[in-house]
Formats: C-alpha cells, sequence, structure tokens
C-alpha cells in the first residue's frame, strides 16, 4: 500500500469550493406573453370600465328623472282676464310655460286679456308644459251702416245683414217725410260701433195733427 506524505496528501485531497465561488443557475426565463393577448385583455378591461361608469350614470339619470316627474306636478292656475305678462309670471312660478293660440273679438274681455286656456284651471300639469292661451282682440268694431232715410222696414233689413241689432224705435211727426221713414239712428252713419249695442232708430210717424 501506497503511503503518502502530508505533502502529497495534501495537494491530492480535492478542494470544496466555497460559497462565494458557488454561481447560481439560472431560473429558467418566463414565457412571454403574446401581444394579442395583452391587447385583447386590455380593450376588455376598458370596456368592463366603460360598462360599469355608464351603468352608475344611467342608474343617475333615471332616478334623476322619475324624481323630477314625480315632484313637479303642479295645479294650473287660472288666467282668464290677465294680461299676458302677467300670465307669464304666474306660470313662470310654477314652472309651466306660455303658448298663444290665435286671437278672437271679445265684447267683455278687454284687448290683450285671456279669454280662455288649456288646460282648464284646476287641472295638473308637469313642470315644463305649456298653457295655452286665446288673447282678446278687444269687442268687434262695425261701421254703422247710412239707413237714414230709408223705410223702417229696408232699414231693419240693413242692419241685421250687418249683424246689428236694432234697439230702440221711437215714432216722430214729420211734416216732410212720410210715415215709416227713418227720420235719424243713432249711432249716426260711419260711427264704430260694437257688436254687441245696437242702433236706435227716428222714425216718421207721418205728418202732424192740426191744432
Amino acid at each position: 500500500m501506497r503511503q503518502l506524505s502530508p505533502d502529497t496528501a495534501m495537494r491530492e485531497t480535492p478542494s470544496t469550493p466555497s460559497a462565494d465561488t458557488v454561481r447560481r443557475a439560472p431560473s429558467p426565463p418566463l414565457p412571454r406573453v403574446p401581444w394579442i393577448v395583452r391587447f385583447v385583455g386590455g380593450v376588455l378591461g376598458l370596456i368592463t370600465l366603460v360598462a360599469v361608469v355608464m351603468a352608475i350614470a344611467g342608474f343617475g339619470s333615471y332616478y334623476t328623472v322619475v324624481r323630477y316627474i314625480r315632484g313637479h306636478i303642479v295645479e294650473v292656475p287660472n288666467l282668464t282676464n290677465e294680461t299676458a305678462s302677467d300670465a307669464l309670471e304666474q306660470l313662470g312660478e310654477l314652472g309651466l310655460t306660455l303658448a298663444f293660440d290665435e286671437a278672437m273679438f271679445h265684447d267683455t274681455i278687454a284687448q290683450g286679456c285671456i279669454i280662455r286656456q288649456t288646460p282648464r284651471p284646476g287641472r295638473r300639469a308637469k313642470a315644463g308644459a305649456p298653457v295655452w292661451v286665446v288673447l282678446s282682440r278687444g269687442a268687434q268694431i262695425a261701421e254703422t251702416p247710412d239707413v237714414m232715410g230709408q223705410p223702417e222696414n229696408e232699414a231693419r233689413r240693413v242692419l241685421t245683414q250687418n249683424g246689428i241689432e236694432v234697439g230702440a224705435v221711437t215714432r216722430y211727426p214729420s211734416a216732410t217725410a212720410p210715415p215709416g221713414t227713418v227720420l235719424r239712428q243713432t249711432p249716426m252713419p260711419n260711427e264704430g260701433l260694437r257688436r254687441d249695442h245696437p242702433v236706435h232708430l227716428l222714425v216718421s210717424s207721418g205728418p202732424p195733427a192740426l191744432p
């Protein structure tokens, strides 16, 4: 058996590597995610986010609309005989709007005031709804036709054809006008006359009686 000297044994004994000299094996690289997968994932995430935001906004809008509809029902005021400016102010305070229909003549309601409205007073309407009104053009004025010098029957026919009522007929003696002839009328010819006002006639009763 071969005997080794201490020096030889030391040279031939394999040395144990130190911790500093030991190199760790590199970790295997992680697999790369294809770009198309990353792109699709980003798009899906964005779509999901947008859907959530829209759902929240939609619910909020629905809640707002429902609250608006249920909370803004008002009673329509009575606007008859009111001016357009007064009606506009009243409706504005209630959140309603004023809309105009065609104006018309009226014998008792002054020009520029409201004759009627839709919806009618006391009805309920949603805020923002229009209230349609008809304004008065005032009393319709007609030109009084001239019936003086005509027979009473003809004078009545002319006045009636013009939509004018015959008022009081007074008989008065006349030495020049035949009986039944219109001597005078009130209002006078060509004067303005409201349709609801009559024309009064002074008619000849014939020659005055002798004393």
